[in-house]
Protein backbone atom coordinates (compact mmCIF):
# COMPACT_ATOMS: atom_id res chain seq x y z
CA UNK A 1 0.00 0.00 0.00
CA UNK A 2 1.65 3.41 -0.91
CA UNK A 3 1.41 6.35 1.39
CA UNK A 4 -0.37 9.27 0.79
CA UNK A 5 1.59 12.27 -0.68
CA UNK A 6 2.00 13.99 2.06
CA UNK A 7 3.08 18.09 1.80
CA UNK A 8 4.26 19.91 4.27
CA UNK A 9 1.60 23.00 5.61
CA UNK A 10 3.13 26.32 4.68
CA UNK A 11 1.20 28.78 6.35
CA UNK A 12 1.15 29.76 9.94
CA UNK A 13 -0.52 27.59 12.31
CA UNK A 14 -1.24 25.60 9.50
CA UNK A 15 -0.43 21.59 10.55
CA UNK A 16 -0.92 18.04 9.09
CA UNK A 17 -1.85 15.44 10.92
CA UNK A 18 -2.42 11.61 9.21
CA UNK A 19 -4.78 10.13 11.10
CA UNK A 20 -6.24 12.49 13.36
CA UNK A 21 -4.85 13.01 16.68
CA UNK A 22 -7.81 12.67 18.16
CA UNK A 23 -8.32 8.99 16.75
CA UNK A 24 -4.56 8.58 18.13
CA UNK A 25 -5.51 7.21 21.82
CA UNK A 26 -7.96 4.81 20.36
CA UNK A 27 -4.91 3.40 17.63
CA UNK A 28 -2.13 3.00 21.00
CA UNK A 29 -5.01 1.12 22.88
CA UNK A 30 -5.66 -1.09 19.87
CA UNK A 31 -2.11 -2.06 18.78
CA UNK A 32 -0.88 -2.32 22.35
CA UNK A 33 -3.31 -5.12 22.63
CA UNK A 34 -2.11 -6.44 19.29
CA UNK A 35 1.52 -6.43 19.44
CA UNK A 36 1.09 -7.93 23.02
CA UNK A 37 0.47 -10.89 21.14
CA UNK A 38 2.66 -10.96 18.60
CA UNK A 39 4.70 -14.03 18.87
CA UNK A 40 6.74 -13.57 15.27
CA UNK A 41 10.32 -14.58 16.03
CA UNK A 42 13.50 -11.75 16.23
CA UNK A 43 16.09 -14.76 16.98
CA UNK A 44 15.47 -16.34 19.50
CA UNK A 45 12.79 -14.31 21.17
CA UNK A 46 9.18 -13.09 20.30
CA UNK A 47 8.50 -9.83 19.43
CA UNK A 48 5.84 -9.90 22.66
CA UNK A 49 8.79 -11.33 24.55
CA UNK A 50 11.24 -8.82 23.77
CA UNK A 51 8.58 -6.06 24.32
CA UNK A 52 8.12 -6.97 27.58
CA UNK A 53 11.36 -7.14 28.56
CA UNK A 54 12.75 -4.20 26.75
CA UNK A 55 9.81 -1.64 28.73
CA UNK A 56 10.69 -4.04 32.07
CA UNK A 57 14.14 -2.97 31.65
CA UNK A 58 13.16 1.00 31.18
CA UNK A 59 10.99 0.88 33.82
CA UNK A 60 8.17 1.66 31.27
CA UNK A 61 4.65 0.72 33.13
CA UNK A 62 2.34 -1.81 31.27
CA UNK A 63 0.32 0.61 29.45
CA UNK A 64 -0.06 1.98 25.59
CA UNK A 65 3.26 3.81 24.76
CA UNK A 66 3.24 6.28 22.95
CA UNK A 67 6.47 7.25 20.75
CA UNK A 68 8.59 10.52 18.64
CA UNK A 69 11.66 11.15 18.29
CA UNK A 70 14.28 13.25 16.54
CA UNK A 71 17.81 14.10 16.43
CA UNK A 72 18.84 16.65 19.52
CA UNK A 73 18.97 19.32 17.59
CA UNK A 74 17.89 22.76 18.03
CA UNK A 75 14.91 21.80 15.65
CA UNK A 76 12.02 24.00 14.75
CA UNK A 77 8.63 24.33 16.15
CA UNK A 78 7.15 22.11 13.63
CA UNK A 79 9.23 19.03 14.74
CA UNK A 80 8.70 20.13 18.59
CA UNK A 81 4.80 20.03 18.35
CA UNK A 82 4.95 16.21 17.80
CA UNK A 83 6.33 15.72 21.68
CA UNK A 84 3.20 17.67 23.02
CA UNK A 85 0.90 16.33 20.79
CA UNK A 86 2.46 12.56 22.03
CA UNK A 87 2.02 13.88 25.54
CA UNK A 88 -1.69 14.95 25.19
CA UNK A 89 -2.73 11.38 23.38
CA UNK A 90 -0.61 9.42 26.02
CA UNK A 91 -3.14 11.30 28.70
CA UNK A 92 -5.70 10.36 26.92
CA UNK A 93 -5.35 6.61 26.36
CA UNK A 94 -4.17 6.50 30.33
CA UNK A 95 -0.72 5.67 28.71
CA UNK A 96 2.64 6.96 28.89
CA UNK A 97 4.94 9.45 26.53
CA UNK A 98 8.10 8.76 25.07
CA UNK A 99 10.32 10.86 23.15
CA UNK A 100 13.40 8.65 21.56
CA UNK A 101 16.30 10.69 21.08
CA UNK A 102 18.33 10.29 17.81
CA UNK A 103 21.80 10.69 19.55
CA UNK A 104 23.39 8.08 17.42
CA UNK A 105 22.64 9.97 13.77
CA UNK A 106 25.39 12.37 13.27
CA UNK A 107 25.94 16.34 13.92
CA UNK A 108 26.65 17.65 10.55
CA UNK A 109 27.10 21.38 11.16
CA UNK A 110 28.19 23.25 14.45
CA UNK A 111 25.82 26.51 12.59
CA UNK A 112 22.40 27.78 11.92
CA UNK A 113 20.46 29.55 9.70
CA UNK A 114 19.69 33.39 11.06
CA UNK A 115 18.19 35.94 8.61
CA UNK A 116 19.22 39.66 8.62
CA UNK A 117 16.48 42.05 7.81
CA UNK A 118 16.23 45.22 5.88
CA UNK A 119 13.70 47.75 4.61
CA UNK A 120 15.40 46.86 0.83
CA UNK A 121 14.73 43.50 -0.12
CA UNK A 122 18.04 43.09 -2.12
CA UNK A 123 19.89 43.39 1.63
CA UNK A 124 17.77 40.75 3.09
CA UNK A 125 20.13 38.27 3.84
CA UNK A 126 21.03 34.50 5.17
CA UNK A 127 23.82 34.03 7.32
CA UNK A 128 25.29 30.70 8.87
CA UNK A 129 26.38 31.53 12.58
CA UNK A 130 28.49 29.02 14.32
CA UNK A 131 27.96 27.87 17.58
CA UNK A 132 30.88 25.89 18.28
CA UNK A 133 34.29 25.52 16.26
CA UNK A 134 33.99 23.56 13.52
CA UNK A 135 34.51 20.06 13.60
CA UNK A 136 34.03 16.83 12.21
CA UNK A 137 30.72 15.03 11.74
CA UNK A 138 30.87 12.86 14.76
CA UNK A 139 27.08 10.92 16.25
CA UNK A 140 25.56 13.71 18.89
CA UNK A 141 26.31 11.34 21.64
CA UNK A 142 30.12 11.91 21.01
CA UNK A 143 29.94 15.75 19.67
CA UNK A 144 31.20 17.12 22.57
CA UNK A 145 31.29 21.50 23.18
CA UNK A 146 34.73 21.97 21.61
CA UNK A 147 34.75 25.73 22.86
CA UNK A 148 31.79 27.11 25.16
CA UNK A 149 32.93 30.55 24.34
CA UNK A 150 31.78 30.56 20.78
CA UNK A 151 28.45 29.86 22.59
CA UNK A 152 28.83 33.19 24.04
CA UNK A 153 30.19 35.15 20.55
CA UNK A 154 27.41 33.06 18.71
CA UNK A 155 24.43 34.77 20.90
CA UNK A 156 26.54 38.12 20.59
CA UNK A 157 26.00 37.71 16.63
CA UNK A 158 21.82 36.57 17.14
CA UNK A 159 21.87 39.79 19.27
CA UNK A 160 23.69 42.45 16.35
CA UNK A 161 21.33 40.47 13.64
CA UNK A 162 17.97 40.39 15.40
CA UNK A 163 18.67 44.38 15.75
CA UNK A 164 16.85 44.23 12.47
CA UNK A 165 13.55 42.23 14.05
CA UNK A 166 10.40 43.71 15.06
CA UNK A 167 10.69 40.83 17.93
CA UNK A 168 13.18 39.41 20.19
CA UNK A 169 14.02 35.83 19.86
CA UNK A 170 13.88 33.37 22.92
CA UNK A 171 17.38 32.66 22.43
CA UNK A 172 18.12 36.43 23.72
CA UNK A 173 15.21 36.51 26.71
CA UNK A 174 17.01 33.80 28.93
CA UNK A 175 20.07 33.16 30.82
CA UNK A 176 20.82 29.39 29.28
CA UNK A 177 23.13 27.36 30.89
CA UNK A 178 27.06 27.42 29.87
CA UNK A 179 27.07 24.63 27.31
CA UNK A 180 28.60 21.26 28.68
CA UNK A 181 29.28 17.61 27.56
CA UNK A 182 27.93 17.16 24.13
CA UNK A 183 25.71 19.17 22.03
CA UNK A 184 22.75 16.66 22.18
CA UNK A 185 22.82 16.79 26.00
CA UNK A 186 22.89 21.09 25.84
CA UNK A 187 19.60 20.90 23.63
CA UNK A 188 17.56 18.52 25.28
CA UNK A 189 18.58 20.28 28.78
CA UNK A 190 17.55 23.60 26.61
CA UNK A 191 14.22 21.74 25.32
CA UNK A 192 13.45 20.63 28.78
CA UNK A 193 13.49 23.96 30.31
CA UNK A 194 10.97 24.94 28.00
CA UNK A 195 8.67 22.00 28.09
CA UNK A 196 8.75 21.34 32.22
CA UNK A 197 7.66 25.51 32.25
CA UNK A 198 4.58 24.31 30.23
CA UNK A 199 3.64 20.75 32.11
CA UNK A 200 4.97 18.27 29.42
CA UNK A 201 4.96 15.01 31.14
CA UNK A 202 7.14 12.71 28.60
CA UNK A 203 10.27 10.39 29.00
CA UNK A 204 13.59 10.99 26.50
CA UNK A 205 15.08 7.74 25.90
CA UNK A 206 18.38 8.25 23.96
CA UNK A 207 18.78 5.45 21.17
CA UNK A 208 22.56 4.72 22.41
CA UNK A 209 20.89 4.13 25.58
CA UNK A 210 18.54 1.49 23.70
CA UNK A 211 21.65 0.40 22.01
CA UNK A 212 23.19 -0.50 25.13
CA UNK A 213 20.62 -2.68 26.10
CA UNK A 214 20.15 -6.96 26.10
CA UNK A 215 16.71 -6.76 23.90
CA UNK A 216 18.73 -4.43 21.16
CA UNK A 217 21.56 -7.12 21.59
CA UNK A 218 18.75 -9.56 20.98
CA UNK A 219 17.45 -7.47 17.86
CA UNK A 220 20.73 -7.58 15.94
CA UNK A 221 21.78 -11.00 16.84
CA UNK A 222 18.24 -11.98 14.88
CA UNK A 223 18.95 -9.84 12.00
CA UNK A 224 22.63 -11.11 11.95
CA UNK A 225 22.06 -14.84 11.56
CA UNK A 226 19.27 -14.39 9.47
CA UNK A 227 20.89 -11.33 7.12
CA UNK A 228 20.84 -12.47 3.64
CA UNK A 229 16.68 -12.78 3.65
CA UNK A 230 16.71 -9.64 5.43
CA UNK A 231 18.40 -8.14 3.26
CA UNK A 232 16.58 -9.62 0.19
CA UNK A 233 13.52 -8.14 1.97
CA UNK A 234 15.12 -4.84 2.58
CA UNK A 235 16.42 -4.18 -1.10
CA UNK A 236 13.24 -5.25 -2.38
CA UNK A 237 11.23 -3.19 -1.08
CA UNK A 238 13.49 -0.15 -1.49
CA UNK A 239 13.35 -0.76 -5.20
CA UNK A 240 9.34 -1.13 -4.79
CA UNK A 241 9.29 2.37 -3.15
CA UNK A 242 11.46 3.89 -5.44
CA UNK A 243 9.63 1.86 -8.86
CA UNK A 244 6.23 3.39 -6.93
CA UNK A 245 7.05 6.86 -6.87
CA UNK A 246 9.48 6.95 -9.98
CA UNK A 247 12.44 8.27 -8.00
CA UNK A 248 15.63 7.55 -9.73
CA UNK A 249 18.25 7.99 -6.70
CA UNK A 250 20.39 5.28 -5.32
CA UNK A 251 20.12 7.28 -1.91
CA UNK A 252 16.00 7.53 -1.08
CA UNK A 253 14.76 6.61 1.32
CA UNK A 254 17.54 4.80 2.14
CA UNK A 255 20.98 2.81 -0.16
CA UNK A 256 20.34 -0.73 -0.87
CA UNK A 257 22.22 -2.83 1.50
CA UNK A 258 25.62 -4.65 -0.58
CA UNK A 259 26.59 -7.90 0.03
CA UNK A 260 27.48 -9.04 3.62
CA UNK A 261 26.17 -5.35 4.51
CA UNK A 262 24.65 -4.87 7.95
CA UNK A 263 21.78 -2.67 8.59
CA UNK A 264 23.39 -1.00 11.51
CA UNK A 265 26.20 1.59 12.76
CA UNK A 266 28.84 1.09 15.02
CA UNK A 267 29.79 3.87 16.98
CA UNK A 268 33.43 3.82 18.12
CA UNK A 269 35.35 6.74 19.94
CA UNK A 270 36.20 8.48 16.90
CA UNK A 271 32.60 7.97 15.47
CA UNK A 272 30.47 6.30 13.02
CA UNK A 273 31.42 3.34 10.92
CA UNK A 274 30.72 -0.16 9.61
CA UNK A 275 30.33 -3.02 11.94
CA UNK A 276 32.41 -5.51 11.50
CA UNK A 277 32.65 -9.10 13.09
CA UNK A 278 34.93 -7.63 16.22
CA UNK A 279 32.53 -5.01 16.93
CA UNK A 280 30.60 -5.55 20.33
CA UNK A 281 26.46 -5.90 20.54
CA UNK A 282 26.68 -2.69 22.76
CA UNK A 283 28.35 -0.49 19.79
CA UNK A 284 25.89 -1.12 17.22
CA UNK A 285 23.60 1.68 16.18
CA UNK A 286 20.38 1.24 13.89
CA UNK A 287 20.40 2.98 11.04
CA UNK A 288 16.75 4.76 10.07
CA UNK A 289 14.53 1.92 8.31
CA UNK A 290 16.20 -1.03 11.30
CA UNK A 291 15.22 2.27 14.41
CA UNK A 292 11.89 2.47 13.54
CA UNK A 293 11.31 -1.47 13.07
CA UNK A 294 12.86 -1.62 16.89
CA UNK A 295 10.52 1.28 17.77
CA UNK A 296 7.50 0.32 16.56
CA UNK A 297 7.24 -3.28 17.58
CA UNK A 298 9.35 -3.29 20.66
CA UNK A 299 9.15 0.14 22.30
CA UNK A 300 5.96 1.80 21.18
CA UNK A 301 2.54 0.95 20.49
CA UNK A 302 2.13 4.38 18.42
CA UNK A 303 4.95 5.74 16.67
CA UNK A 304 4.92 9.51 15.75
CA UNK A 305 6.32 10.23 12.92
CA UNK A 306 7.08 13.68 11.36
CA UNK A 307 6.96 14.16 7.38
CA UNK A 308 10.43 12.69 6.01
CA UNK A 309 10.62 9.46 8.48
CA UNK A 310 6.92 9.02 7.09
CA UNK A 311 7.46 8.67 4.11
CA UNK A 312 10.32 6.13 4.50
CA UNK A 313 8.67 3.84 7.08
CA UNK A 314 6.53 2.80 3.96
CA UNK A 315 9.91 0.40 2.89
CA UNK A 316 9.59 -0.51 7.00
CA UNK A 317 6.00 -1.70 6.54
CA UNK A 318 6.67 -4.06 3.77
CA UNK A 319 10.26 -5.12 5.72
CA UNK A 320 7.86 -6.53 8.50
CA UNK A 321 5.26 -8.09 6.45
CA UNK A 322 7.93 -9.81 4.45
CA UNK A 323 10.65 -10.60 6.88
CA UNK A 324 8.56 -11.19 10.12
CA UNK A 325 4.97 -12.16 8.00
CA UNK A 326 3.38 -9.80 10.26
CA UNK A 327 0.83 -6.63 9.50
CA UNK A 328 2.80 -3.83 10.90
CA UNK A 329 0.98 -1.69 13.17
CA UNK A 330 0.19 1.94 11.74
CA UNK A 331 2.05 5.22 12.83
CA UNK A 332 0.64 8.40 13.04
CA UNK A 333 2.71 11.56 11.19
CA UNK A 334 2.21 15.29 12.46
CA UNK A 335 3.74 18.13 11.37
CA UNK A 336 3.43 21.94 11.63
CA UNK A 337 4.21 25.28 10.48
CA UNK A 338 5.08 28.25 12.87
CA UNK A 339 6.63 31.30 11.20
CA UNK A 340 8.68 33.86 12.34
CA UNK A 341 6.40 37.10 12.90
CA UNK A 342 8.55 39.17 10.51
CA UNK A 343 7.39 42.55 8.50
CA UNK A 344 7.54 41.10 5.58
CA UNK A 345 7.01 42.27 1.77
CA UNK A 346 3.62 43.32 -0.02
CA UNK A 347 4.02 41.37 -2.99
CA UNK A 348 2.38 38.26 -3.59
CA UNK A 349 2.40 35.67 -6.20
CA UNK A 350 -0.56 37.18 -7.40
CA UNK A 351 0.46 40.63 -8.02
CA UNK A 352 3.29 39.31 -10.19
CA UNK A 353 1.22 36.87 -12.59
CA UNK A 354 -0.95 40.01 -13.45
CA UNK A 355 2.37 41.87 -14.43
CA UNK A 356 4.36 38.91 -16.13
CA UNK A 357 0.54 39.09 -18.10
CA UNK A 358 0.83 42.76 -18.72
CA UNK A 359 4.43 42.60 -19.89
CA UNK A 360 2.91 39.30 -22.37
CA UNK A 361 0.33 41.47 -23.38
CA UNK A 362 3.03 44.50 -24.10
CA UNK A 363 4.42 42.15 -26.66
CA UNK A 364 2.10 40.57 -28.33
CA UNK A 365 -1.08 42.72 -27.98
CA UNK A 366 0.16 46.00 -27.24
CA UNK A 367 -2.96 47.71 -28.66
CA UNK A 368 -4.51 46.95 -25.66
CA UNK A 369 -2.41 49.25 -23.83
CA UNK A 370 -3.06 52.29 -26.32
CA UNK A 371 -0.62 51.69 -28.36
CA UNK A 372 0.19 52.78 -31.86
CA UNK A 373 -2.15 54.68 -34.32
CA UNK A 374 -5.53 53.86 -34.92
CA UNK A 375 -5.04 52.69 -38.21
CA UNK A 376 -1.87 50.23 -37.73
CA UNK A 377 -4.52 48.84 -35.02
CA UNK A 378 -7.10 48.68 -37.28
CA UNK A 379 -4.94 46.62 -40.15
CA UNK A 380 -4.11 44.43 -37.04
CA UNK A 381 -7.36 43.21 -36.47
CA UNK A 382 -8.81 43.15 -40.45
CA UNK A 383 -5.88 40.56 -40.35
CA UNK A 384 -7.19 38.96 -37.62
CA UNK A 385 -10.61 38.61 -38.90
CA UNK A 386 -9.28 37.77 -42.53
CA UNK A 387 -9.80 33.77 -42.81
CA UNK A 388 -7.10 31.85 -44.36
CA UNK A 389 -7.97 28.91 -46.38
CA UNK A 390 -4.75 27.64 -47.33
CA UNK A 391 -1.36 27.50 -46.22
CA UNK A 392 -0.06 30.32 -48.33
CA UNK A 393 -3.08 32.52 -46.96
CA UNK A 394 -2.42 31.47 -43.64
CA UNK A 395 1.31 32.13 -43.79
CA UNK A 396 1.12 35.72 -45.17
CA UNK A 397 -1.36 36.16 -42.42
CA UNK A 398 0.83 35.34 -39.67
CA UNK A 399 3.48 37.76 -41.73
CA UNK A 400 1.43 40.44 -41.44
CA UNK A 401 0.50 39.97 -38.11
CA UNK A 402 3.73 39.74 -36.82
CA UNK A 403 4.62 42.72 -38.71
CA UNK A 404 2.14 45.10 -37.38
CA UNK A 405 2.50 43.67 -33.70
CA UNK A 406 6.08 44.90 -34.02
CA UNK A 407 5.26 48.33 -35.21
CA UNK A 408 2.80 48.75 -32.61
CA UNK A 409 5.27 47.13 -29.79
CA UNK A 410 8.02 49.70 -31.16
CA UNK A 411 5.27 52.72 -30.06
CA UNK A 412 4.64 51.39 -26.48
CA UNK A 413 7.34 51.52 -22.75
CA UNK A 414 7.78 48.13 -20.83
CA UNK A 415 10.20 50.16 -18.53
CA UNK A 416 7.53 50.88 -15.71
CA UNK A 417 5.99 47.71 -15.97
CA UNK A 418 10.02 45.73 -16.08
CA UNK A 419 10.80 47.66 -12.95
CA UNK A 420 7.60 46.81 -11.49
CA UNK A 421 8.09 42.95 -12.14
CA UNK A 422 11.61 43.19 -10.46
CA UNK A 423 10.36 44.90 -7.55
CA UNK A 424 7.68 42.35 -6.97
CA UNK A 425 10.07 39.56 -7.30
CA UNK A 426 12.81 40.99 -5.18
CA UNK A 427 10.65 41.12 -2.69
CA UNK A 428 9.44 37.84 -2.85
CA UNK A 429 12.54 36.51 -3.02
CA UNK A 430 13.50 38.22 0.88
CA UNK A 431 9.75 37.02 2.28
CA UNK A 432 10.72 33.38 1.01
CA UNK A 433 14.00 34.07 3.47
CA UNK A 434 11.57 35.69 5.64
CA UNK A 435 8.95 33.02 6.04
CA UNK A 436 11.16 29.82 6.50
CA UNK A 437 9.21 27.25 8.42
CA UNK A 438 12.95 25.47 9.59
CA UNK A 439 14.50 28.75 11.57
CA UNK A 440 15.25 26.92 15.35
CA UNK A 441 12.81 27.12 17.77
CA UNK A 442 15.13 29.73 19.82
CA UNK A 443 14.71 32.50 17.22
CA UNK A 444 10.93 32.65 18.00
CA UNK A 445 9.62 35.40 20.31
CA UNK A 446 7.89 33.63 23.49
CA UNK A 447 5.02 35.20 22.89
CA UNK A 448 3.92 33.20 20.08
CA UNK A 449 5.74 30.20 20.17
CA UNK A 450 4.82 29.27 23.96
CA UNK A 451 0.96 29.71 23.16
CA UNK A 452 1.52 27.25 19.78
CA UNK A 453 2.92 24.47 21.64
CA UNK A 454 0.65 24.68 24.68
CA UNK A 455 -2.34 24.26 21.77
CA UNK A 456 -0.91 20.68 21.21
CA UNK A 457 -0.91 19.99 24.82
CA UNK A 458 -4.86 21.23 25.30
Amino acid sequence: MTTPRWRAPTSHGDRLADPSTDQWPLLARQQFDTLNDCYARIGSSTVAELRTSLRRRLNLPDVPVIVTGHQPELYHPGVWVKNFATARAAKACGGFALNLIADHDTLKSRAISVVHHHTDPTHVELQSIPFDQPGPELPWELATVKDAAAWTEFTNRVCQAAKSWNFTPMLLKRNWPTPRGTWGETFTAMRRTVETELGLNIRDVAVSTLGGTPEFGEFVRGVQSDLPRFREVYNRAILAYRTRHKLRSHTHPAPKLAENESPFWAVTSTGRTVPTSDTPLSAFRPRALTLTLFARLMLGDLFVHGLGGAKYDEVTDEVMRHWLGIEPPRYAVLSATALLPFNTFDASPQQLRHVQRQLRELDWQPERHGAGPAELVRQKQEWIDRPSANRTARQERFQQLSYTTKQLRNSVSRTVKEDEGMRLIQELTANGKLARRDFPWVLHPEETLLPFLQAYLE
